[in-house]
This record gives C-alpha cells, structure tokens and sequence, in this order.
C-alpha cells in the first residue's frame, strides 16, 4: 500500500522591497545624529527668545523699594538688571509723592556704569511716600522696559494704606512721566521648560526609530 505524499506548506511570500531594510536599517543607523542635531537647533531658537525677554529692568535702589527712611534723601540712585542704552530719550529716572509732583531733578545714566542712574532730588521732603519711575532700553536687545518702585520718608504706610510694590500706579502729575507698569513677566511657560520637553520628546522619538532599525 502507497504511503500518503506529504502535504507541502508553500513559503510565506516576502512582499517587501529590496531596498525596504536596507533603508530601516540607514533610518535607525542616522536617527540619532539628526535628532541630536535638531534638539541644538531649537535649544539655540528658545535660548535667542529667552534673551529676547529679557530687559534692563529695576534691580534695586537708594533708597530701596519698600525702604523707610528717617530724613529726605539728596538723591535717589537706581540699579538696572542689565546695562542701560541711551535712545529716543531714553532712559528716563523720575521721583513723583504721593500727589504725583515732579520731586527730582538731572536724572544722569552712570557711563562708567551703564547699570546705574542718578537723580537729585528736592532738599527737605515732607514724610511720606514717593515713587520712582523709570523707563529704559536695554543696551544688550534694544528691548524697552518701564516700571515704579516706591520708598517712605519719615514714617511707612499706615494701616490703612498698604505697602506699594513694584509696578503700581501713583497718580500722575502734568510734568510727570505717565505712571508706567512693569512688563517683565511675561506670564508664559518658562524656556527651560520647553527646552526640557522638546529634547525629552525627541530622546525618546529617537530611541524608538532606532530600536525599530535594528529589529528590521
């Protein structure tokens, strides 16, 4: 009796092309050096916008923000968080009271360093709170910047009148600069931030393409 023919199982049928893995495995082989590359480039893009930002912004004072003092200042000097440039007349340091009367006088940008005005103020000033307002350009990104800082003569707020903090509003006189606000923050998500989840989201986009690289 013949024995049955066994049953022959046809071979599974590759229907990739030829050049299908070769080019997996060069995708895999150049995903890190490409990635790696495009992470410098927007870490360099987010790092010029974080510059961007930034502005020569009131730092500290004398007499200094929120400072009582027990006798009237001759005159009030002014630290900027980066060096000052002179444009459009610009800078501008002006110390108003409480009724928003011009108090100061010859507002001078420090040339030999650029970080600190000077203005004289009025001999004899009466106790109370005084606002100094300033507008600057930054000497590194031309980007403007404005705000108040405030200081007391003779005795701090009262109870019924809080402390003043940086960037609000007194009240204007005719002569007076308008009172300005600071825009320092922008409100926005921090740039090490983005900075951290790009890079982190191209990490890992990369280690996936190439592990799918080898495996093919």
């Amino acid at each position: 009796m013949a024995s049955p023919k066994a049953k022959r199982v046809p071979k599974p049928v590759d229907t990739r092309s030829s050049l299908d893995v070769p080019l997996r495995r060069v995708a895999g082989q150049f995903a890190w050096p490409g990635l790696l590359a495009l992470a410098l480039v927007v870490l360099t893009a987010l790092m010029s916008v974080s510059r961007a930002d930034a502005h020569a912004a009131y730092d500290h004072s004398t007499p200094d923000d929120g400072e009582v003092v027990a006798e009237s200042p001759a005159e009030i000097v002014v630290f900027f968080s980066q060096e000052v440039s002179r444009s459009g007349g610009l800078p501008t340091l002006e110390v108003v009271n409480k009724s928003g009367d011009l108090v100061s006088s010859n507002a001078v940008l420090n040339d030999d360093d650029r970080t600190q005005m000077t203005a004289d103020l009025n001999p004899g000033l009466p106790d109370g709170r005084y606002a100094i307002l300033w507008h600057t350009i930054s000497a590194d990104d031309g980007e403007e910047a404005k705000g108040a800082a405030f200081f007391y003569v003779g005795e701090g707020p009262s109870a019924t009148e809080p402390a003043e903090t940086d960037g609000a509003s007194p009240t204007p006189a005719p002569t007076a600069s308008p009172p300005p606000t600071s825009d320092d923050d922008d409100g926005g998500i921090p740039a090490w931030g983005l900075i951290a989840g790009i890079i982190g989201g191209l990490v890992i986009g990369g280690g996936g393409g190439l592990l799918l690289g080898r495996r093919k």
